[in-house]
């Protein structure tokens, strides 16, 4: 049971609840209505990384899954396995995802690296290995690398947030972002 009462989505701006209901019924947007200056923006930003960034769609999930396994956010976790199912990737990352293993030989070089910077960021982002970097840019480059860090930051707070806050999961409910990553 969640630590907080729940906020009422009816309370928000109409805008507000239309950005909100793009992502589906979530116990996560009733928390975050209890902030309602703040969820709306929040809702934009989540939007943008997820519909317009550079990331490709599969690796983006395969980066939202590992932060949510890191910081043990059953939550994100659990949402974030039907998005990463419907943009192809497979029972054997995720069960690699889920064993802490970024390097595991079922992902591709491109995977490998990104997931290692993603990895390396969470343990010590203050100490993040040049080489570590590099492999990871030479793949992203600069856009991408900034938008996956975006994308690190945003979803290793939201699993803080979750976690913190128990907010429960979604019996029913599941985001809906077609497998292209265009959020339609």
């Amino acid at each position: 049971m969640a630590r907080v009462p729940y906020g009422d989505l009816e309370a928000l701006a109409p805008e507000v609840r239309a950005q909100v209901r793009m992502f589906g019924d979530l116990n996560i947007d009733r928390m975050l209505a209890q902030a309602r200056t703040v969820v709306g923006p929040l809702h934009e930003t989540t939007r943008s990384i997820l519909a317009e960034s550079t990331l490709d769609p599969r690796l983006r999930e395969l980066v939202i899954l590992l932060v949510a396994h890191s910081g043990r956010c059953a939550y994100e976790a659990v949402q974030h396995e039907v998005s990463a199912r419907a943009v192809g990737v497979t029972q054997a990352q995720l069960d690699a995802l889920e064993a802490d293993d970024p390097s595991a030989a079922v992902f591709t070089d491109a995977e490998k690296a990104v997931l290692r910077l993603v990895a390396a960021a969470l343990h010590d982002s203050a100490d993040v290995p040049e080489e570590t970097f590099d492999r990871a840019h030479d793949h992203l480059g600069d856009r991408g690398t900034v938008e996956l860090m975006i994308l690190v930051a945003l979803y290793s707070g939201m699993a803080i947030l979750l976690n913190t806050l128990q907010v429960d999961i979604d019996a029913t409910a599941r985001m809906r972002f077609a497998p292209n990553g265009n959020g339609h």
